[in-house]
């Protein structure tokens, strides 16, 4: 029986957000509950988006979290590198090898023409695409900047089975042909995460199910190397109300900010394995020991997961009153100070503390 292996694979754009995080314990649910392997793997080829120290970020909250990996950029197995921009020739080489394939091709448009197309149309009509790749290898010879895009057939259709939204059949036409490698030698996601994953012999994908739509195109290209595709685990979105999506952009908590808040990592990761998966029977605190011994993914919902701020603090309240006060008050210690330094409200204090009070 083939071992279960599944990735996290965060770009380092700043904070660890929820859905992110939540992605995370999952894939690593997932796999552990299977005695599989965890990995780590850092997208960093957005290198506009990418935040000084992310990086750092991410290693510490999967750390902090108790969501160790057993194969990534501190602790490297034998399918690396495991942080993408150390990998550009590999994405290079099957770029290349997808044009002879002819599932992709050479593009020489500008930008310029690429965003009026994209402006007047859906899908992007390529006029390159009727280029022999020998016309286009005497014309990238002669210095012309070229990308690598997709080439997708005009007829018939793509099918995938989700495990939890179940058959996926997408008409090819409606598939955008989208690049696969840019000018500057760097791929996009759209083309990296499928080399990765294969080379990287994962075997269960976990990601949010605003890629459900792009996912054909992915296996279209599995189709072309005749590679196996993995188990597709597509999870819904993790919302701040029934109209917004949780979102850092729009002030709402990343990880970091609960912590500071005074929240435990425990709390949190209990909270957020409930945010679009439920056990079964009435219990709800559990450590993430009891989370890998229970998880089971025909338990994850196909609808949205309405982020309660009010109940990630009655949970983190179970939890700080099931410490003994020796381990309260040691963690509790560093709010103590601060709260003085800021001149706090006292009264507000009281009311944090009283459940400790009274043990």
């Amino acid at each position: 029986m083939q071992k279960i292996r599944t990735r996290f694979a965060p770009s380092p754009t700043g904070y660890m957000h929820i859905g992110n995080l939540r992605t995370a314990l999952y894939s690593y649910l997932v796999t552990k509950h299977n005695n599989g392997d965890f990995i780590l793997r850092i997208e960093d080829t957005d290198r506009q988006r990418e935040v000084a120290g992310a990086i750092d970020i991410i290693y510490d909250v999967l750390n902090d979290t108790g969501l160790n990996y057993d194969e990534g950029p501190l602790k490297p197995g034998d399918v690396g590198p495991y942080i993408q921009s150390k990998r550009l020739e590999i994405y290079q080489k099957y770029a290349h090898k997808l044009v002879e394939l002819k599932a992709a091709h050479y593009c020489f448009c500008s930008e310029t023409k690429l965003k009026d197309a994209h402006n007047n149309t859906y899908t992007f009509n390529d006029p390159c695409k009727s280029l022999s790749i020998d016309e286009a290898k005497k014309r990238i010879a002669n210095g012309e900047t070229y990308t690598i895009r997709q080439t997708i057939p005009n007829t018939g259709t793509t099918t995938f089975n989700d495990t939890v939204y179940g058959t996926i059949e997408t008409e090819n036409k409606l598939l955008d042909e989208g690049i696969l490698l840019k000018s500057n030698g760097y791929p996009t996601y759209n083309f990296a995460n499928v080399i990765d994953d294969h080379l990287m012999k994962i075997t269960h994908v976990v990601r949010g199910n605003e890629y459900l739509s792009s996912t054909p195109k992915y296996n279209l290209i599995y189709k072309a190397f005749n590679w196996e595709p993995p188990v597709y685990i597509h999870v819904p979105p993790v919302m701040k109300d029934e109209q917004n999506k949780l979102s850092k952009r729009n002030g709402d908590a990343s990880y970091q900010d609960l912590i500071k808040q005074g929240f435990l990592s425990e709390a949190i990761i209990n909270y957020i394995a409930l945010l679009g998966w439920a056990p079964v029977g009435e219990e709800e605190i559990f450590s993430l020991e009891e989370l890998v011994k229970i998880f089971s993914v025909d338990r994850i919902s196909k609808s949205p997961a309405i982020f309660d701020y009010e109940k990630l603090k009655w949970m983190n309240g179970v939890y700080l009153r099931n410490m003994s006060l020796e381990q309260f008050n040691n963690y509790a210690l560093n709010y103590y100070q601060d709260n003085l330094k800021a001149d706090i409200n006292y009264i507000e204090l009281s009311k944090i503390l009283q459940p400790r009070i009274q043990i």
